[in-house]
């Protein structure tokens, strides 16, 4: 079987197999953004997503991927392809924050804008609000929110 062929396959098997886990996930940490997904597939709004509808984005990928139109994917293209896709992440997540933190809309970030992420978590772990971090500050602040990152919830084991 030609790698173009397998990637389509298996690319198409894993949206059509995330539709049902969509469907029923209503917690957690995907769980909005799941159901967007899901409601984003139902392109004609009628209430289903049809086998075609759950390719769509599969096909779109590889289409995006196919540098040279030929209708297969070298593994040149299918690395290409991805690496550009972590630029535009990468850039669309800088931008947000860029926009967060400019809290005058301005376009350029001042010290007391660059500075408040930092400044807000300084504020954040001084439990006492002293102005001085404690050994214990620091651990209870770590311990508190560790896992609140990337979608993982309480202490790891």
């Amino acid at each position: 079987m030609k790698l173009s062929t397998l990637l389509l396959i298996s690319s198409a098997a894993a949206v059509a197999l995330a539709v049902p886990a969509f469907a029923h996930h209503d917690g957690g940490p995907h769980g909005k953004r799941g159901i967007e997904r899901m409601t984003a597939l139902d392109t004609d709004n009628d209430g289903t997503i049809s086998k075609a509808e759950a390719e769509a984005p599969a096909i779109e990928r590889f289409e995006m991927a196919d540098a040279d139109g030929n209708g297969t994917l070298t593994a040149e293209e299918i690395q290409a392809f991805q690496q550009a896709e972590r630029e535009r992440r990468r850039a669309e997540r800088f931008a947000a924050r860029f926009e967060r933190q400019d809290e005058d809309g301005d376009g350029v970030l001042s010290l007391e804008e660059f500075s408040a992420p930092g400044d807000a978590r300084f504020d954040a772990i001084d439990a006492d609000g002293d102005g001085f971090l404690t050994e214990e500050e620091r651990e209870t602040f770590h311990e508190e929110n560790r896992g609140k990152r990337h979608g993982r919830r309480g202490p790891r084991n």
